[in-house]
């Protein structure tokens, strides 16, 4: 296994490596020769490969195991304690990756780290034992290989430490003076010293150098101790350091024994590591100074007390006690020291007496603390954050105590005047006078003023809740119950939980209603009751006032001739009482009135809906049902009139259901098949068509427009099944049929295009010729007036002359100039040139009398593929 030494050897080593191989990156990326910089990379490798692996051999000559590298391994990083299996793919990875930093200068490439090395040793050393451990000379041989080896780097080792070794330390102790981040100086500092206790091993302490060393490896040790303790380090790590520090010292003080500036470093050294017992020992008998000297004695005295003071602005008072003691030691009178204890201890028998409940005296030992705090010059604001401290405690301590407000208050307002930055002080203050302002229960100033400090300090929504309650009730006592209500509404919208405040609210809401209504206020009146009933729901008495309340609204508005205003109140105040028969009867008078009103003016759709309102109330009045079906009829009429089919058959089917007589029969027949012919018109689904038709063929079976209507709907229906299936030519007689009982239908027009389209390509694909002319003629007879599909026609006849032309050419390939001659491009008599004039003929019938760009850009192809001459003849003789 490898020790301890080993182990700083390899780190230093490490170190070195680490160090090369960066310099050497960084001097291959500003070369130019690329094989260059990985020579130097390959020889670096090499060099790690060759140290460490004589590195990590033990001193029994034999080779590392396993377990050697997994403690170097786990020593730097215990989450890659791993064991390695594939040894030679990952030393291929780590050479290709530093080769890709050497040459490639890729920025997201990881940098090379110590665990990058430790690894690639890890690999070498696996490899180099399987290799090695097979023959037993070759194992000899390295074996003898490496001690000299080692022998010649411990020389050249030495020599470079006796020659470079102390300027190298103090330049890397000066750099970390100089490097403002802690973790690079703390790195520089660690180097340093291992430097030195390099050197300090080398040198005998009757070398000339041996005092430098010791010297400098003192200040190196402060600086980390100091550093470390600074950054917050392991506090063990750092009395290390500093006895460390001191051990440095000793060593010089047993050279020169009387050295008073060594021997005021190692007292330095002692208060730096917190020593209070060894202090004064040394100095009155360890370091056998002179008592006369009050030049040092003067020293440890200043140095002792800025220690107590320190400990004090701390809060470690103990710690600050034991301070002044010992300087107290060296001269009784000293008021520095005397001050300092007496400031402990008021300030203990403070803390003693708020504890206990004796704010008084507590208050008056704190004062004299604060006075010895300004003599002595210390940090006030540190130590009444600790004077602050105690308060705070004492008032949590007296909060355990029931009703016991006005000591807590006082409490917490003794830390607060000293430290009103502690939001936790703030917090349960304002907590505290809360809780008081609940005390003055018959004087409500006091309460509020109470709150108004509470919020000041800590605005809860809890606090301005109570401040909100205490400003209503005082409202409410004023008689402004207006501002009381909105203080309470306010509060309960901070505090939805407190139920005393609902109750505040609820109570000042009452006395405004019967006010409101003492004063025949009725709409504030109303108002209330209405909120009333939000905070109580359940309340039989809130319900019954609101609905009387409303009812005598509406018996006001209907008695003005507000009729709107009046069913208004009336509806609020039945669906409060619906047993009410005086409520139900008034809302029927204001309905039956406005229904009047409604058909004096002719408005039949409010007549209808009050009196659909009324019909709610009274389902089984034969009057109410008459009338409904009248305004009904007289609403379906207009509304057949002005074509509007959908609202027509809405309104006399409900009149229908109210009066099934034999005209609105007949009237809601005619409206159904109206609506089914307009939906045809419009292309609707055919379900909503049939529907129409279906429900006036139920009404009348004998009806000749119903069955027209529901046969086109059949004929519709087989002809879209017969096109999903492909089947044009049912398709095709299925639209006939159509056309022959509409001939406008537009779904029928366009169902039929699209089979003729579908037909006519087949045709094509088929040549059949004789069909194709058949089919030409008949789509001209059928779309005569519609150009837009005579034209889409005559495109699929040009494009199937296009590529009927084109397969001619494949197969007997002409020039041109040939296939033009005397009578144009067809020319030539063959079957084929008869079948492309033909279609290119028939295109240009189609389109012979449509006048759109589109037709003319097309008719133009064609005249110049056919020539004139044919174009007329062939256009007379299809005419």
């Amino acid at each position: 296994m490898l020790n301890k030494a080993q182990q700083d050897d390899l780190d230093i080593q490490l170190d070195i490596w680490l160090a090369n191989i960066t310099e050497a990156i960084e001097q291959a990326k500003d070369s130019n020769s690329k094989e260059l910089a990985k020579k130097d990379a390959i020889r670096h490798l090499n060099a790690i490969f060759d140290d460490g692996l004589y590195k990590t051999l033990e001193k029994t000559e034999q080779f590392a195991t396993v377990q050697d590298i997994r403690l170097i391994r786990t020593r730097k990083a215990p989450e890659r304690a791993t064991l390695i299996k594939d040894e030679y793919g990952r030393e291929k990875g780590f050479e290709e990756g530093l080769l890709n930093l050497v040459i490639k200068d890729e920025s997201d490439v990881p940098p090379i780290t110590k665990q990058d090395i430790l690894d690639y040793l890890e690999i070498k050393v696996n490899i180099a034992k399987t290799s090695l451990l097979s023959d037993n000379d070759k194992l000899k041989t390295w074996t003898d290989k490496k001690k000299k080896l080692e022998a010649d780097r411990a020389l050249a080792k030495e020599n470079f430490l006796k020659e470079n070794g102390l300027k190298e330390a103090e330049k890397l102790f000066n750099t970390g003076c100089k490097t403002t981040g802690w973790v690079d100086a703390h790195r520089s500092f660690d180097q340093a010293l291992r430097y030195l206790n390099d050197l300090q091993k080398i040198f005998k302490e009757t070398d000339e150098q041996y005092i430098p060393i010791i010297l400098l490896k003192k200040d190196v040790l402060l600086q980390l101790a100091v550093g470390m303790r600074a950054d917050k380090g392991d506090e063990k790590t750092v009395k290390l350091r500093f006895d460390q520090a001191r051990e440095c010292i000793d060593l010089i003080l047993q050279k020169y024994p009387w050295n008073k500036e060594r021997q005021w470093q190692r007292i330095e050294l002692l208060m730096e590591a917190d020593n209070t017992e060894d202090v004064p020992k040394i100095f009155l008998s360890h370091l056998q100074l002179d008592l006369n000297d009050t030049s040092m004695k003067q020293k440890v005295m200043e140095k002792l007390n800025h220690r107590g003071k320190i400990c004090i602005e701390r809060g470690e008072w103990g710690e600050a006690r034991r301070w002044f003691q010992r300087a107290n030691v060296l001269d009784l009178n000293n008021i520095i020291a005397n001050q300092g204890l007496k400031i402990i201890k008021d300030f203990e028998k403070g803390k003693e007496a708020a504890q206990a409940g004796d704010f008084d005296s507590a208050a008056e030992f704190f004062k004299l603390v604060h006075m010895f705090t300004q003599q002595l010059a210390l940090n006030e604001t540190a130590v009444q954050g600790y004077v602050a401290k105690v308060w705070k405690d004492a008032g949590d301590e007296q909060s355990w105590q029931p009703n016991n407000y006005d000591a807590v208050t006082y409490c917490f307002e003794k830390a607060y005047e000293l430290d009103q930055n502690d939001t936790d002080v703030q917090q349960k203050l304002a907590r505290a006078l809360y809780y008081k302002s609940y005390s003055y229960e018959n004087d409500l100033d006091a309460a509020i003023n109470c709150l108004q400090r509470a919020c000041t300090m800590f605005p809860t929504d809890i606090i301005l809740a109570g401040l909100e309650n205490a400003l209503g009730l005082q409202y409410s006592s004023r008689g402004d119950l207006d501002n009381a209500i909105n203080c309470f509404e306010t509060a309960r919208k901070l505090d939805l939980n407190s139920t005393w405040f609902k109750q505040n609210l609820i109570k000042a809401l009452t006395q405004k209603r019967d006010k409101c209504v003492k004063d025949k206020n009725l709409n504030e009146a109303i108002k209330c009751g209405v909120r009333l009933l939000q905070l109580k729901p359940d309340d039989s008495k809130v319900q019954h006032h609101l609905a009387d309340l409303q009812n005598s609204q509406g018996v006001q508005y209907s008695l003005s001739g507000e009729l709107d205003n009046a069913i208004d109140c009336f509806e609020k105040a039945y669906d409060l009482e619906p047993t009410s028969n005086i409520l139900k009867q008034n809302l029927k008078k204001a309905l039956t009135k406005k229904r009047d009103q409604c058909v004096d003016a002719k408005n039949l759709d409010d007549a209808i809906r009050y009196n659909r309102r009324h019909l709610d109330l009274d389902p089984k009045d034969a009057i109410l049902k008459k009338n409904a079906a009248f305004l009904l009829t007289s609403k379906g009429e207009q509304e057949s009139l002005s074509g509007n089919w959908y609202d027509a058959s809405s309104h006399f089917e409900e009149a229908y259901r109210l009066e099934p007589t034999m005209i609105l029969k007949q009237k809601l027949v005619a409206a159904r098949n109206g609506l089914g012919k307009k939906y045809l018109e419009s292309e609707e689904s055919l379900s909503m068509i049939r529907g129409c038709f279906e429900r006036a063929h139920e009404l009348d079976p004998d009806n000749m427009t119903t069955k027209q209507g529901l046969k086109i709907i059949d004929y519709l229906e087989e002809g879209e099944a017969s096109m999903q299936e492909d089947y044009w030519d049912a398709a095709i007689q299925s639209f006939y049929d159509v056309r022959e009982l509409a001939p406008d239908n537009p779904t029928a027009n366009k169902g039929l295009a699209k089979a003729l389209s579908s037909k006519l390509e087949e045709y094509i694909q088929e040549n059949e010729w004789s069909e194709m002319i058949e089919w030409s003629k008949q789509i001209s007879e059928i779309y005569s007036k519609d150009e837009q599909r005579r034209y889409d026609f005559a495109k699929i006849y040009f494009d199937a002359g296009n590529a009927a032309l084109s397969e001619q050419k494949e197969q007997k390939p002409l020039t041109m100039s040939k296939l033009m001659g005397k009578q144009g491009l067809f020319g030539i008599q063959s079957e084929t040139n008869f079948k492309v004039s033909t279609l290119f003929d028939t295109a240009l019938a189609l389109i012979h009398d449509v006048k759109t760009p589109q037709a003319d850009e097309l008719r133009s192809k064609i005249q110049a593929m056919l020539g004139s001459e044919t174009v007329n003849e062939n256009n007379n003789q299809y005419k």
